[in-house]
C-alpha cells in the first residue's frame, strides 16, 4: 500500500479578494496546521465607506459634526508618491472631504483623506487602510 510522503506543505497563500481576506500557512502531512496568518476581511469596501469611517472617528475623536447630505463633487486624476491616484471630493454644507488612493481591483489598500470645514475651524488629514485603521497625520482643530 503506498501512502503519501511526510512531508510539510507550505500553502502560500488562501484569499479572497472581494472582501480581503487572506489565510497563509503551513499544513503537515496529515493535516495538521503548523503556521498559520489569517488577515481578516476588509471592512472598508468603498471610497463612501472610507469617508463614514474616517468622520465617525473624527466625531469621537474632536467632536466633528455627523453629516449625512454628502454630495459627490465627483473624481480627478492624480499622483501620490509617483503613482497614479484616483482623488474623489465629497462636500456637506462647509465641510470637504478629499479621499486620494490607486485606484486597484477590487479592493483599495490604503486612502489618503483630507477633511476641512472650510469655515476654518477644523482640518485633518490621515489615512485609513482597508481594515479601518486610521493614522492621524495634521489636524488643526
Amino acid at each position: 500500500m503506498a501512502s503519501a510522503p511526510a512531508t510539510n506543505y507550505v500553502i502560500n497563500e488562501v484569499s479572497d479578494l472581494t472582501d480581503g481576506f487572506i489565510w497563509r500557512g503551513m499544513l503537515s502531512h496529515n493535516g495538521t496546521i503548523l503556521t498559520d496568518e489569517v488577515h481578516l476581511p476588509g471592512i472598508i469596501r468603498s471610497v463612501e465607506e472610507a469617508r463614514d469611517a474616517v468622520l465617525a472617528y473624527l466625531n469621537q475623536a474632536y467632536g466633528a459634526p455627523v453629516l449625512s447630505n454628502w454630495s459627490d463633487e465627483g473624481g480627478t486624476q492624480g499622483t501620490l508618491n509617483d503613482h497614479p491616484t484616483t482623488v474623489r471630493t465629497f462636500s456637506a454644507n462647509s465641510w470637504v472631504v478629499i479621499l486620494e488612493f490607486e485606484p486597484t481591483s477590487p479592493l483599495v489598500g490604503t486612502y489618503h483623506v483630507t477633511v476641512v470645514d472650510q469655515s476654518g475651524s477644523f482640518q485633518w488629514e490621515g489615512t485609513i487602510t482597508l481594515y479601518g485603521e486610521i493614522t492621524e497625520g495634521n489636524t488643526l482643530p
